[in-house]
């Protein structure tokens, strides 16, 4: 199942994915990034905002999911791209929903 937005004009441009993290509405059993991940969002934003392929590689349960959800995010809100969030498997689309992962302008397509 893929997660889409559409922006609205009211949505803020970000200075960085990590300082998006916190005006965003999200689980509030997340109260903050990791140190590797506010490092990993700090290089992207510093070196890596003009690639068109990105992968970022974490060990499992490292926070990659949500890296990769605040930079679709600040991708969609900077530069008013499209941003779609691709999944292998169900549990992987079912996480950031569960998460709270975005919250307003969502579309779901897709199985279920």
């Amino acid at each position: 199942m893929a997660l889409f937005r559409v922006s609205t004009p009211k949505e803020p441009k970000p200075d960085s994915p990590a300082l998006l993290f916190r005006d965003l509405r999200h689980d509030p059993s997340i109260k903050f990034l990791w140190g590797h991940q506010e490092k990993l969002l700090d290089k992207y934003a510093q070196d890596h905002q003009q690639e068109k392929n990105l992968a970022i590689e974490l060990p499992t349960g490292s926070g990659k999911t949500l890296v990769g959800l605040l930079i679709g995010e600040y991708r969609r809100r900077a530069f008013g791209e499209q941003v779609v969030f691709l999944c292998p498997n169900k549990q992987l689309c079912h996480q950031p929903k569960t998460q709270g992962w975005p919250r307003p302008h969502r579309r779901r397509h897709g199985q279920s």
